[in-house]
């Protein structure tokens, strides 16, 4: 009998990483739980979607050791004994080498209610990304799926290799990645020619895949020389051949590339996007929170006669955000701004102007602060006010120069930007894999990751390259003697993607880890 007063489980497939693979139930629940406990598969672009629910790894993230199953289903049990619904979130189909099974019997001895929402499978979906048909008529009838990994860490018997490999069938196998040595050799000691063509598929679905075709004889080798790593699939069959006219994913210029982006939410959904577009693999790790102030009351005594001033000059949209923020905590709207004409700091900081209704008046060229002043001056009447909006600590170059050229300036601290906390654990797991590149987009992000790391003691690897935004972060990576290796032209979030390809298409981009998402031979 199950307790009305205990929360529903739900075993989510969360796909193979692509957010726009996910179920329609899978992204609903996602939104609507208590709690998230994502499995070390789940990938970061889904785990970006989820705002609300509290998040729980119980896979290998943030440097802590895998939990056990048993300890899984505890803390599933005990979540929902709490009355809390709980979206057990699997990477591919819970029911495919998800462990599903001995999940529903633990919850089924608990007397908790549970509901099962399937996902794509890996199986399918790296195949059909790498345009390999699994069934093709005259060819294979059929295929047949497996996993790389055995039960358990004890004797149980490993998976009839010598069988396999007599069957007329598309193989395909699953976290393959780190026994993709033996897996082939098993094969190839049972009888499979050498010649046979496989395929090993990394990150399938997202945009660092990756697709090596080789024959089974030297698919370990390859993959090896490639550094191919978890989550990865090997497909084995004639079938594969097929793939070279049945290739449909473009090879996008920053594929095979790993960035790690250092900026806050909800700026770092905007980076995502942007990177993922150009073929990036995206690693978020957020140095810097965008925070209210402590006292909001100069900034609402401001608002309040905001009619005193001529103009209203945003530098970021932080800024925007907390000032329309206080606004509608004062029964107000864009309509206070009616008889004020706006300067915004780049187009970010327009586009979001635009989404409170407002239209900047002003521009400029170059989106520094010296060229906001640059082109201000050219306007501003001697017996103008200005009122800048800036965040606790940020520049003084605006009001600095107005006041110089002899105008009334007031500058308004509207928001704060706080160092987050990095955990030693968290850096290491974080550059476990290196990235090819680390993004700043502020100041104030380079010195929160580099404190981190100068007080964990670590170093980042020598192979991974540094962007920034604009000349002035740029100026603050330097000051610590490093290099920077792409700063943004426009200084927008899409010029520092421009930045990066044009730096890997001009073939100076040596890392090891970046090669072409298919590669075949």
């Amino acid at each position: 009998m199950t307790d009305s007063s205990t929360g529903t489980v739900y075993l989510v497939g969360a796909g193979p990483g692509n957010p726009g693979l996910l179920t329609l139930r899978a992204r609903e629940l996602l939104r609507s739980v208590d709690a998230v406990l994502p499995d070390g598969l789940v990938s970061e672009e889904i785990l970006a979607l989820i705002d609300g629910p509290e998040l729980i790894p119980v896979g290998k993230r943030y440097g802590s050791t895998s939990t056990t199953q048993a300890e899984i289903d505890t803390l599933v049990i005990n979540l929902a004994h709490d009355g809390k619904s709980v979206c057990r979130l699997k990477g591919g189909d819970p029911m495919v080498f998800g462990r599903a099974g001995e999940e529903i019997r633990s919850l089924a001895d608990a007397g908790i209610t549970y509901e099962i929402v399937p996902g794509v499978t890996s199986a399918t979906a790296a195949a059909a990304y790498a345009g390999i048909p699994l069934t093709l008529r005259g060819v294979t009838a059929g295929f047949v799926c497996v996993t790389g990994h055995r039960a358990s860490a004890d004797d149980s018997p490993d998976t009839d290799w010598a069988a396999l490999a007599t069957l007329n069938q598309t193989l395909v196998i699953l976290m393959v990645a780190t026994r993709i040595d033996p897996i082939a050799e098993a094969l190839l000691d049972a009888g499979l020619a050498p010649t046979t063509p496989s395929a090993i598929v990394e990150n399938a679905s997202l945009p660092g895949q990756r697709t090596i075709i080789s024959p089974i004889g030297d698919i370990a080798a390859r993959s090896r020389v490639s550094g191919i790593r978890t989550p990865a699939v090997l497909i084995v069959g004639e079938a594969v051949a097929h793939s070279r006219n049945l290739q449909w994913v473009p090879i996008q210029p920053l594929a095979g590339q790993r960035v790690l982006l250092t900026t806050p939410p909800p700026a770092t959904a905007e980076l995502r996007s942007l990177l993922g577009a150009a073929g990036a693999s995206v690693v978020a790790l957020p140095t810097i929170q965008v925070e209210p102030l402590s006292d909001p009351t100069p900034l609402e005594s401001v608002l309040k006669q905001i009619d005193d001033f001529s103009w209203a000059v945003f530098a970021s949209r932080s800024g925007v955000d907390a000032v329309f923020r206080t606004l509608n905590e004062l029964d107000l709207d864009a309509r206070a701004f009616g008889g004020i004409q706006i300067a915004a700091l780049g187009t970010g900081t327009a586009r979001t102007l635009h989404t409170h209704g407002i239209t900047p008046d002003l521009l400029p060229e170059k989106f520094v602060s010296e060229s906001v002043v640059d082109a201000l001056l050219q306007q501003l009447q001697h017996d103008d006010r200005v009122l800048v909006f800036s965040a606790v600590g940020g520049r003084t170059v605006i009001r600095d120069r107005l006041l110089e050229a002899g105008i009334s300036v007031t500058r308004l601290n509207a928001y704060r930007t706080v160092l987050t906390p990095l955990p030693t654990d968290l850096l290491e797991y974080t550059l476990e894999r290196p990235p090819d590149w680390v993004v700043f987009t502020s100041p104030s992000a380079v010195k929160s990751l580099f404190g981190a790391l100068d007080r964990a003691s670590i170093s980042l690897p020598s192979t991974t390259r540094l962007a920034c935004i604009g000349p002035i972060t740029a100026t603050t990576i330097e000051a610590r003697g490093l290099t920077v290796s792409a700063i943004a032209e426009p200084h927008t979030y899409a010029g520092l993607v421009t930045a990066l390809v044009n730096f890997s298409a001009s073939g100076d981009n040596q890392s090891s880890e970046s090669e072409p998402s298919s590669v075949q031979t």
